[in-house]
């Protein structure tokens, strides 16, 4: 309890153990309760979402099998493009990278069919080779 000149007695005092007053005032109430938070709202959309396109499209680059996954890549990437224009979805640097890593592979699968095919008519030209008679 506090005395009219503000300082602080027990709550059993008659008078003031620092200035001797025999008035008090009651202390002021102290609330252990928070006030109530603002509810939040929150809009169900596909913010936030990865596009699961954009996730197939980086791993198929990723994974290079003769070029096919390659095809595969691309073709997610521009998918998830539209999935992250479209639906606000997240990932598009994802399909970013899936697209380039689809058409480095689409290229280099080219590449070594070329080089096969150069590989194996030299072959044959050195050896004489022409194929197999039955």
């Amino acid at each position: 309890m506090l005395c009219t000149n503000g300082h602080s007695n027990p709550d059993t005092s008659e008078v003031c153990s620092r200035c001797g007053v025999d008035t008090f005032q009651a202390a002021p109430a102290i609330s252990t309760s928070m006030p109530a938070a603002p509810p939040i709202y929150v809009q169900a959309t596909n913010a936030g979402k990865v596009s699961g396109f954009a996730i197939a499209s980086l791993v198929l680059g990723i994974v290079w099998i003769y070029g096919i996954t390659s095809v595969l890549a691309i073709i997610f990437a521009v998918l998830a493009r539209k999935q992250v224009a479209n639906e606000g979805r997240t990932g598009g640097g994802m399909a970013i990278a899936g697209l380039v890593l689809g058409i480095i592979g689409v290229v280099g699968a080219i590449l070594l069919f070329i080089f096969a095919a150069v590989a194996v008519n030299h072959i044959q030209h050195m050896t004489g080779f022409t194929g197999f008679s039955g």
